[in-house]
């Protein structure tokens, strides 16, 4: 059986997670990262993967391999149209906002006319009815009410210590 591709636009933590799942099936996950690279690679203790890549950052990737490509520019809409054809990506990932996808080139119309067997899957907070809405786990537990159930029973609402809703 072939090995499986995956091709991942991911930052943050809901997306990394899912595709370190992927990884632990023995799938091939290559993150795309952009020039200005992952914020998460700087949050947490030193666990001597190296200056920008701390705790909260290597969980979830280990086993990934990581490209940097510009997809604000038309060379790196290129490149990356170039790896789904030549490592004959199987899956794409991506969790950036939806009304991103096109201005990305990483809308299911452009990836899937290169390669029509991807299978695109997009993980946004809001979904495509709101295509330009961030989350951020700590606001939808928040907005889901998730809070009211944590903290003292007399106090005010409290954010729960684990990302759970990007988990």
């Amino acid at each position: 059986m072939k090995r499986r591709t995956v091709l991942s636009l991911e930052q943050a933590l809901s997306l990394p997670y899912a595709t370190s799942r992927m990884v632990q099936l023995g799938w091939r996950v290559i993150r795309v990262e952009a020039p200005a690279g992952d914020p998460n690679r700087h949050i947490g203790m030193d666990v001597g993967a190296g200056a920008d890549c701390r705790a909260y950052f290597v969980g979830p990737n280990v086993g990934k391999e990581a490209i940097t490509i510009d997809l604000t520019k038309a060379e790196g809409r290129r490149v990356l149209g170039a790896i789904v054809e030549a490592l004959e990506v199987d899956v794409f990932c991506c969790n950036t906002l939806p009304g991103r996808y096109e201005r990305l080139g990483i809308d299911p119309g452009a990836l899937q006319g290169l390669r029509p067997s991807l299978v695109w899957a997009g993980i946004s907070a809001m979904g495509p009815a709101h295509p330009d809405t961030p989350g951020y786990d700590p606001a939808l537990q928040a907005m889901l009410g998730f809070m009211d159930l944590t903290g003292p029973e007399d106090g005010p609402p409290m954010l729960c210590g684990l990302p759970l809703i990007d988990l």
